[in-house]
């Protein structure tokens, strides 16, 4: 019986077994067969990094092949600007990839910009385009810089007056900001008392980004009291983006009566007329009231990204008037240049909250865009009206992209955003 088995085993031919030993070995050195370009894919994945200060950081976004492939791979790609803008906060690239038979990942380093600026994070756009030998499965990756710089700080310094005369306190940051920066102001009486030793006044302070002081001016009210110097404070609230490192001073208003009556001035001279092309110098007529100046309102966004149909809150700041009056600033409506769709699809501005309680300045836009179309504009008309009843009036613009590269286009289309 064994000498039956051992003749049929030797009946195999050698050169078989030789040819299956040879082919096993090529197999192995070659590894698994590589697939036609019609499976291939290409993808880039987000990529997020610490800005640092003093220092080279380097965003690496790896563009991977989704198997090997048996002939050369190329695909084209660049970056583009997002909250982060070339060559202030990165360095702009572009050029093409090259997968030899085998490569499976590249990786293409972008340089971040360091600096010491406290500033919101920030995102570029790195996309793939022009591919041959394989299909771009995610052509599309963002580049997020974290910012790691500290908070700025905000102080005011304490400021004394005459009587009658304003005081001014300074209202500084450490530093500059990137970002905006807001905060309240409001006065409190001490041994000055408010409307009879000083006019009481608060407001809403704003720093954009590269500013660095502020100014708060109080009146002062004249008596003719002998009474010492008296104070009163200004203290600062509610701090957006910043850090209350000093938040009250002191304003001391000197006292400039004494126990003794003055003397007599000299009599007044003969009525004159008035001089040619001019009225009485020594008329004390009050100069006519001049307007509320609309040009430095600016909305606390310009941009509502990404479009996520959510709710944002956006305010304007920046009205002004001549004569230092206290000014309203009121949002009176809002027009968006796309077609408001129905409230079940929520894309709409919320007509329950066109006007934040208390601060008329305030909107809530939702931050959508129709998918076909160039981006929506939203325009708050707004206006300015000073103590007096002067008013002038403006219009400030939001937008929402269509797409990341954060443009949009007015198509001049108005459709009121509070229609059903």
């Amino acid at each position: 019986m064994r000498e039956r088995t051992s003749r049929r085993h030797a009946t195999i031919p050698a050169g078989f077994l030789l040819g299956a030993l040879v082919l096993a070995l090529v197999t192995a050195e070659r590894g698994p067969a590589a697939l036609p370009a019609e499976q291939l894919s290409l993808s880039v994945g987000d990529v997020m990094v610490t800005e640092g200060t003093g220092s080279t950081t380097n965003a690496v976004f790896r563009v991977r092949l989704s198997a090997a492939s048996s002939a050369p791979v190329t695909v084209s790609y660049a970056t583009s600007d997002g909250g982060a803008t070339a060559p202030a906060d990165y360095a702009a690239r572009s050029s093409s990839l090259s997968f030899a038979p085998g490569e499976t990942e590249k990786s293409v380093s972008v340089s971040v910009v360091s600096d010491a600026l406290d500033e919101a994070h920030e995102n570029f756009s790195f996309d793939l385009s022009g591919s041959a030998g394989a299909t771009l499965a995610d052509a599309h990756a963002f580049g997020t810089i974290v910012d790691d710089d500290p908070e700025v700080t905000v102080s005011v310094g304490d400021a004394s007056a005459s009587e009658g005369d304003a005081a001014t306190f300074i209202v500084s940051l450490s530093a500059a900001s990137g970002k905006l920066i807001t905060l309240e102001y409001s006065t409190l009486g001490g041994s000055a008392t408010a409307g009879a030793d000083f006019a009481a006044a608060g407001g809403t302070l704003a720093f954009y980004p590269g500013q660095s002081e502020k100014t708060v001016s109080v009146a002062t009210l004249e008596d003719a009291l002998v009474e010492g110097d008296e104070t009163f404070s200004v203290s600062l609230l509610r701090p957006a983006n910043v850090v209350l490192a000093d938040a009250q001073a002191t304003g001391t208003i000197r006292d400039d009566d004494s126990g003794a009556p003055d003397p007599p001035g000299p009599p007044d001279p003969p009525d004159s007329q008035d001089p040619p092309g001019g009225a009485d110098p020594g008329s004390t007529e009050e100069p006519p009231n001049a307007a509320p100046d609309c040009s430095g309102v600016r909305p606390s966004m310009t941009r509502l990204w990404p479009p996520n149909h959510r709710f944002r809150l956006v305010f304007l700041l920046g009205a002004s008037d001549p004569d230092d009056d206290e000014v309203l600033l009121a949002v009176t409506g809002v027009t968006q240049d796309e077609p408001v769709r129905d409230k079940a699809r929520g894309n709409k501005v919320g007509p329950d909250a066109a006007r934040v309680a208390g601060r008329p300045h305030q909107m809530k836009l939702r931050a959508e865009r129709s998918g076909r179309g160039d981006g929506r504009v939203y325009r708050l008309a707004f206006t300015v009206t000073d103590e007096l009843g002067a008013e002038c009036s403006g219009t400030a613009l939001v937008g929402v992209p269509h797409d990341s590269r954060k443009r949009w286009v007015d198509s001049g289309a108005v459709f009121d955003s509070f229609s059903p």
